[in-house]
């Protein structure tokens, strides 16, 4: 990939020394995302580690970014499902 941008909700992980790291909160305005990526050609990776949270995330990327490719972990099938409703495109 050209370009790798990795967020965090957990504020700790900003002062990561091996990889930038820049903080998000779900409630965040992503406009602000918007205005320095190409939706057409990003691959957003959600992994958070709270299921109902990377549901959340999923939810709130799919609807601020209708372009965007959404790739999703899921914990077992029922979530696997929810994910898939919410909006992912692949979900692992």
């Amino acid at each position: 990939y050209k370009e790798l941008r990795l967020y965090s909700h957990i504020k700790s992980d900003i002062e990561n020394e091996k990889h930038k790291i820049m903080h998000f909160d779900l409630s965040d305005d992503w406009s602000s995302i918007e205005s320095s990526i190409d939706t057409k050609n990003t691959i957003a990776f959600c992994v958070l580690g709270d299921n109902a949270q990377n549901i959340f995330l999923t939810i709130s990327l799919r609807a601020y970014f209708s372009d965007i490719q959404i790739i999703a972990i899921a914990s077992n099938k029922e979530n696997a499902n929810k994910l898939s409703m919410a909006g992912a495109n692949k979900v692992i």
